[in-house]
């Protein structure tokens, strides 16, 4: 069965929202997935909002399944506050759903997404890395690969430029080499380093024919530049955005099913990001983690370890037959010193701007900052995020067709 994507576009200025769902065959376990839905959304919004107050004037992308999902494979192994970090970090409320409850449902996300001859193709999975000294007990293990489909792969981390060779290799094979040499400089104190990667690659309902993509259509940075940028152009049907962007708009949003005529303009572009967010998760509530209030012994019986880095890579294209976005996220788990996190950053006061309420016609064109959510339909999970932020657009089309 065909699974496209459908977009809906808002009338907003400066901002537009373009939103891109898969359709997919209900499967057994869509209660599961539903059950979590509000909280992986809520999680996508505060992680987006951390992103932007880092890098305000950047273009932002993220998988927020990526990133959720290898952070709950991490709290099997975690205990006491360490555990109870995470799952508050992902919005999740242990007084109102149970932890089998919240692993049924990411589960069901991982069957979906997993499933053999799915269209459009997606997948999500990840490896654990281990030394040979540090292997985690079984019930950590069997559960990660029944839940996550996580595998375990030995690594000499003796070598530290072996280890970490080899574990690119494996996110470059994950990722159709997509992603390359992702994996930050590792030591003889490395213990494990868990890795996901995810994949989606979609076609549009109706595909934009290429002989109409114009080479230049201006579009507005800011109110002072402009830069010219190539356009797919499309006439047809499209549903109507007209509030402010939020969780629960979204599910709303994603059951709204009229349909209006329009022509659309929307810029041909790849990009891609990298960050390192164990300077990012700490804002969400996740502290112990990262110092020596660590307890990771669901993971590794030996004592002194916590998470020393985090990293999270994804890359986006977006051309006149569908998109492909591919993201890699890992994290290092170390003996040693632990550090000493900073004071919590607050997020800065959003910049308000005017906003013309225009109405919904025809054409549309994204000529100006904005936002793609690609979308789960199943589960309202978010597959990835990528805000067209104010400063680097024109950085973002001389990435056009790079590395693709």
């Amino acid at each position: 069965m065909q699974s496209p994507l459908h977009f809906w576009p808002t009338s907003f200025w400066p901002w537009a929202i373009l939103y891109l769902v898969f359709r997919v065959a209900v499967i057994s376990c869509d209660l599961a997935c539903y059950n979590i839905a509000p909280s992986n959304i809520d999680f996508a919004f505060k992680l987006y909002q951390q992103l932007t107050s880092k890098s305000p004037d950047h273009n932002i992308l993220y998988s927020p399944v990526g990133v959720s999902s290898t952070l709950a494979t991490l709290s099997l192994g975690a205990r006491s506050d360490t555990q109870t970090q995470i799952w508050e970090s992902l919005q999740f409320q242990l007084t109102e759903l149970s932890q089998d409850e919240i692993l049924e449902g990411c589960q069901c996300i991982q069957t979906a997404l997993n499933t053999p001859g799915a269209l459009p193709p997606t997948k999500i999975g990840s490896a654990l890395f281990v030394s040979p000294g540090a292997l985690p007990p079984p019930v950590f293990t069997d559960k990660a690969a029944d839940v996550f489909g996580s595998e375990i792969i030995y690594a000499d981390f003796q070598d530290p430029a072996g280890a970490k060779f080899q574990i690119n290799n494996y996110g470059e094979e994950q990722t159709f080499g997509r992603i390359e040499d992702v994996t930050p400089a590792l030591n003889t104190n490395t213990l494990q380093v868990l890795m996901s990667t995810s994949r989606i690659e979609g076609q549009w309902d109706f595909p934009f024919d290429v002989n109409q993509t114009i080479e230049e259509m201006d579009f507005f940075v800011d109110d002072r530049r402009v830069v010219k940028v190539p356009a797919m152009y499309q006439k047809g049907k499209m549903q109507q955005v007209e509030e402010a962007m939020s969780g629960a708009l979204l599910l709303k949003w994603m059951d709204n099913n009229v349909l209006s005529d329009a022509e659309l303009y929307i810029p041909k572009f790849s990009l891609s990001t990298n960050y390192k967010l164990e300077k990012i998760l700490p804002n969400l509530g996740i502290e112990d983690l990262f110092t020596q209030q660590a307890n990771l012994s669901g993971l590794t019986n030996q004592s002194g370890v916590a998470v020393s880095k985090v990293w999270h890579r994804a890359t986006l294209e977006v051309k006149e037959d569908g998109l492909v976005a591919v993201g890699s996220m890992g994290t290092v788990v170390s003996s040693g010193p632990a550090r000493t996190l900073p004071p919590p950053s607050t997020l800065s006061p959003p910049v308000h701007r005017e906003r013309p309420q225009t109405s919904f016609q025809s054409p549309i064109r994204f000529n100006r900052p904005f936002l793609v959510h690609c979308c789960f339909q199943l589960s309202q999970t978010r597959l990835l995020t990528y805000s067209d932020l104010i400063s680097s657009m024109q950085t973002s089309w001389t990435l056009q067709g790079k590395g693709f």
